[in-house]
């Protein structure tokens, strides 16, 4: 424990600006070598390396004086004053804000809500106007953070929330090492307890999931404790013993219940493996009997008693937690029901999922865009369960729990001899379902506990129960893990265990076999051999130590102050414009109203979030925030029907008509938008109403921006194409012709297009295939790219940008007559090749406006480039994001966009900047709706 616990505080020394500040003063240095060298010198990036080494190597002393003062700036920007008067570590995740102003809120108020409304609890500080209701305010990690903050502060006022928060997730994290001993010890003795408990506290995923005190802690300590609960409920002789363990299993379940909305998962997974063990009994008993051979029946009542005592226990302690019995009993058949149905969506079911509601298909599926639900490498995999073969000791582990633990026969090696192979296969291979590697890691054991049944065979063991718990936790939780980051740290668990049992087993036949043949020598041997193999452990534990002491937190100073500005300068009422991921950060420090948070991801929210940024134009970018910041768009949630697409699909239009008008109107002043509203046949009540969600005298509102954004996915949803969403989920079944007629008719596409666009959408073969079709991810631009100055207002430039796996962007020159591009590229023979290009656009950053001049048949379409004369540089991109308003603020400082103001900027010193921008309301009504600045053009995809 006391392991775990240090490693779990190993954050708050920062140890990961060490890295980072030596590769920030390389890059100082080599940029001064850069501005020394002349123009024309040759292989200009190897010169500057050779020469910042050569430097480095010169001056020792100077460079290490300079890192340690880089090391102690890097740190600062991660760290705030308390009102305690002492420095402390910024909390490093997202969400975790979220829950220190319900922890906030409680201690202020007495109420982790905002309000109450008709006894339901509201977060009327997101979604902004309209708010949503707050699903976790009794949640056991706020609970957690309220004691530990009241605790400190009666002996040291003033100690910060976020400091007491970052204790809740060490201290919940060490207490997990306690189940994962007990259950480890009772299936391969106290190595392997030792073991579990180490490999689980210090697991990587694990530790990264809740390092920033995320309430991810809890979903796996929880079931922890509910499986030791279970395990020793189905172990006991005793029918007291057995009816309190499995009632104590259930108020676990309870707690887990009050803590996350996904506690069906481990429920019914645990009600899966309870009904397997009675069923496992019940097969063995009939064929004693069968054989004529003395059974007493105790396995089956005792089966039977704690499946009984924990179903109906979970039921009234899962009710109080504030979960409906129904959704206990589903959860029962959830996991099984989607390990049945073999489809790309299939963990999501397993994992509580909710249907998506009519009309919603044609909308993008926003989770596609978070990274802890990316698929998952089976590189990647190994590296967040500690190591290259850590994964396959897992495995195997988990095998030796089914076979016996003493008196092997042959068939015992052989089937581990070839379950190892098996397992390395599974592991390696690019299995095309979730379901697969889980069925191959199971079939082996499903062989030993055949063998187990067999005329003759050994006693059963008395874990039985116990190995057959932990090895339906793991398979259920491998079935999830490639879904995405979140799923794999639900496999840390039973993992562990399995892992743990290759070491503590060994250790028991080590300790039996010297008791037998050398008792003299056995205490001392045994010890010796103990240590030992404790070394199993090392690599996933130096794996666990190393991702603690790199890690840092996400927020930073530049955030922090831009927060500070907000809370002291905007009006009491203003809504902040960002994206869903500082949600949480700014109405805990800022304490402002936001337009999204994450937990606006079921909702319309973001799609039209990126849209804005999006923009072509400031009139769309504008209109489509003082539409969300009239009346949003909450769309599936119950205050979707406040927004002007909820009353627009009340009035009876469809999901894409109705997308497409207020699309249209937002950008419009009220006369066209209300002339519009007509034309389409809505009456004036209507009308009003709609007009009043979109047309609204807005309150005061802001639009935060950070660099970083430039390395997020958001502009996937801001690109989507609701005609190709319409046409994957519509006319992929129906006759062509009857196809061609309906996208004709509903989008005035012509026929040839419609068709082209249908054989396109029937060529798809699955939902991610769809996803990166209607969406295509696009590559941001990095920067500017500096460039050399030529005579007659040329520029050479070097970018190196990647273009596609095989090709790269090594060259740009660009003349006031033309632009070309230098593509480096890979042949089919293997040799590197080099071919002239041209992109499709080319934007000129002119003094007053961005001119553009869009090239006829380009090599490159897909790349458009924007120039900046003036300070001899270059952006080079898609034309859309080029074209955007995220470009024409983060990149060009809204020189061309008037109706926003920049009132704060911050930036740390390794590079991220973050924009404060004043929209500009009244301005809004007196600009026109065409294109500004830019010349007309097309619109970007996803219009």
């Amino acid at each position: 424990m006391a392991l775990v616990g240090w490693v779990r505080l190993l954050p708050r020394a920062l140890g990961g600006v060490e890295e980072r500040a030596a590769v920030r003063l390389r890059e100082m240095i080599a940029a001064e070598v850069d501005a020394q060298l002349p123009a024309d010198v040759p292989h200009r990036r190897a010169e500057i390396d050779q020469t910042v080494r050569a430097w480095t190597k010169d001056h020792p002393a100077e460079f290490q004086k300079w890192d340690h003062e880089m090391v102690d700036r890097i740190a600062s920007e991660f760290r705030y004053m308390g009102d305690d008067g002492r420095k402390h570590v910024f909390l490093g995740d997202y969400d975790s804000y979220h829950w220190l102003r319900m922890a906030r809120n409680y201690l202020q108020s007495g109420t982790t809500c905002d309000r109450i409304v008709d006894g339901i609890c509201r977060d009327t500080y997101t979604n902004a106007p309209v708010g949503r209701t707050n699903i976790y305010n009794r949640s056991l990690h706020i609970a957690a953070i309220i004691a530990v903050n009241r605790l400190i502060t009666f002996f040291r006022p003033g100690f910060p929330i976020p400091a007491g928060a970052f204790l809740v997730q060490a201290l919940i994290g060490t207490l997990g090492v306690i189940p994962a001993f007990a259950i480890g010890r009772r299936v391969a003795g106290n190595l392997g307890g030792l073991s579990a408990a180490i490999v689980l506290g210090l697991n990587p995923n694990f530790l990264e999931r809740s390092l920033g005190s995320d309430d991810d802690v809890w979903n796996v300590v929880l079931p922890l404790f509910m499986v030791w609960a279970l395990i020793e409920a189905s172990a006991s002789p005793s029918s007291r013993r057995q009816i309190a363990y499995a009632a104590l299993g259930a108020v676990f379940t309870g707690l887990h219940a009050a803590s996350w909305s996904g506690w069906p998962f481990a429920y019914g997974v645990l009600m899966i493996a309870l009904l397997a063990n009675l069923f496992f009994e019940s097969i063995k008993l009939g064929l004693r009997r069968a054989r004529s051979e003395l059974s007493s029946g105790a396995g089956v009542r005792r089966a039977a008693l704690v499946v009984a005592v924990f179903y109906f226990s979970a039921w009234i302690t899962t009710s109080l937690a504030g979960a409906s019995y129904s959704a206990a009993a589903r959860s029962i058949a959830r996991p099984v029901t989607a390990m049945l149905r073999i489809h790309p969506r299939g963990p999501e079911v397993a994992a509580g999922a909710h249907r998506m509601p009519s009309g919603e298909s044609v909308w993008p599926y926003n989770f596609s865009i978070i990274d802890e639900l990316q698929k998952v490498a089976p590189t990647q995999f190994a590296r967040w369960m500690g190591g290259q073969w850590v994964p396959l000791a897992g495995c195997l582990g988990l095998l030796l729990l089914a076979l016996p633990q003493r008196r092997w026969r042959w068939w015992d090696f052989a089937l581990l001899i070839c379950a190892a192979g098996l397992y390395r296969y599974g592991l390696t291979a690019s299995l095309a379902g979730n379901w697969q590697l889980p069925a191959l890691i199971a079939a082996p054991i499903a062989v030993a506990i055949l063998i187990d049944l067999r005329p003759n065979a050994q006693p059963a063991q008395e874990d039985r129960s116990a190995a057959l718990i932990v090895t339906v936790w793991f398979c259920a939780a491998l079935y999830l893990s490639p879904s995405g980051e979140r799923f794999v740290m639900l496999l840390a668990a039973p993992f562990a265990i399995a892992f743990g049992a290759i070491p503590g087993r060994a250790h028991l036949w080590i300790s039996r076999l010297i008791r037998e043949r050398q008792p003299r020598y056995a205490a001392p041997v045994s010890a010796a051999v103990f240590v030992v193999l404790a070394a199993w452990t090392i690599v996933p534990a130096e794996a666990g130590y190393l991702e603690a002491r790199n890690y840092l937190p996400i927020i930073n100073q530049a955030w922090w102050m831009t927060l500070e500005d907000l809370r002291e300068h905007s009006p009491p009422n203003a809504i902040i414009n960002a994206q869903w991921d500082y949600g949480y950060w700014i109405k805990y420090a800022a304490q402002r109203r936001v337009t999204a948070d994450g937990g606006s991801f079921l909702t319309h929210i973001p799609y039209w979030l990126s849209r804005a940024l999006m923009a072509p134009n400031d009139n769309q970018a504008v209109g489509l925030l003082r539409m969300l910041d009239c009346g949003s768009d909450a769309m599936p949630q119950p205050e979707g029907r406040l927004g002007a697409y909820g009353k627009l699909i009340a009035q009876g239009l469809d999901p894409i008509a109705a997308q497409s008008m207020v699309l249209e109107i937002a950008g419009l002043d009220f006369p066209a938008a209300r002339a519009r509203l007509a034309r389409s046949g809505l009456r004036d009540a209507a009308q009003a109403g709609v007009l009043a969600s979109t047309h609204c005298d807005p309150p005061p509102a802001y639009l935060i921006l950070s660099s970083q954004m430039a390395y997020l996915k958001w502009s996937q949803l801001g690109n989507w194409d609701f005609r190709g969403a319409y046409a994957y989920e519509n006319e992929r079944s129906i006759p062509e012709a009857a196809a061609v007629d309906d996208l004709t008719a509903r989008f005035g596409m012509p026929p040839a297009d419609a068709r082209t666009l249908i054989q396109q959408v029937r060529g798809l073969r699955s939902d991610e295939d769809a996803q990166r079709f209607i969406a295509p991810a696009q590559p941001h631009s990095t920067g500017w790219i500096p460039c050399r100055s030529l005579t007659s207002g040329e520029l050479d430039c070097t970018p190196n940008l990647p273009l596609s796996q095989r090709a790269m962007i090594a060259g740009l020159v660009y003349r006031p007559t033309d632009t070309t591009l230098k593509i480096r590229f890979l042949s089919d023979d293997g040799k590197v090749q080099q071919r002239d290009g041209t992109p499709a656009l080319v934007l000129i950053a002119g003094d007053e406006e961005i001119a553009e001049h869009r090239v006829d048949s380009p090599t490159d379409p897909e790349v458009a480039v924007m120039v900046d004369p003036a300070q001899s540089r270059v952006l080079i991109g898609p034309s859309n994001l080029l074209r955007s308003t995220f470009t024409r603020l983060m990149l060009l400082d809204g020189r061309y966009s008037p109706l926003f103001t920049k009132v704060y900027e911050a930036t740390v010193i390794y590079g991220e900047t973050v924009t404060t921008w004043k929209i500009n309301w009244p301005d809004l009504e007196r600009s026109s709706s065409g294109p500004n600045p830019a010349k007309p053009s097309a619109p970007s995809p996803g219009a």
